[in-house]
C-alpha cells in the first residue's frame, strides 16, 4: 500500500507518527526537499485572505507561520517498506504558461513492482 499526500505537517509530528507506529515508512526524499517554499508566488498570496474575505484566529496564526518557513508537508509513505527500489524527487516547481501550478511543488515517484 502507498499513503501519498498534501498531509499539511511536517517530521515528526503527531499524525506522522501514528502513520510510523503502524509500519508505515517514509520515502526518501533527497537532502534539503521542500513542498512548501516561501518563494513561490502561490504561497505569498496565501498571506492575504481569499475573495478579500476574512479568517478566524486559528487560520492567520497557520498561514503567519507557513508563510515564513519553508518546508515538507507533503509525504509519500509505503506499508511494510514495500518498495525497497525507488527514486523520489520534487517537481512541478517550475512555471508553467507563467505560473507555478500549486502553492505546494509535487513528489514525482519513480518505482517497479
Amino acid at each position: 500500500m502507498i499513503l501519498a499526500g498534501d498531509l499539511n505537517t511536517v517530521a515528526d509530528t503527531p499524525e506522522l507518527k501514528y502513520l510510523l507506529s503502524r509500519n508505515y515508512t517514509p520515502v526518501a526524499l533527497p537532502p534539503n526537499s521542500l513542498t512548501w517554499d516561501v518563494a513561490n508566488p502561490n504561497c505569498i498570496a496565501q498571506d492575504r485572505p481569499e475573495n478579500e474575505g476574512s479568517r478566524g484566529p486559528v487560520e492567520d496564526l497557520l498561514y503567519a507561520n507557513l508563510s515564513k518557513m519553508n518546508c515538507t508537508l507533503d509525504h509519500v509513505f509505503v506499508k511494510d517498506n514495500a518498495l525497497p527500489n525507488y527514486k523520489a524527487e520534487i517537481c512541478m516547481k517550475e512555471s508553467i504558461n507563467g505560473a507555478v501550478p500549486s502553492d505546494h511543488y509535487g513528489i514525482f515517484v519513480t518505482f517497479q513492482i
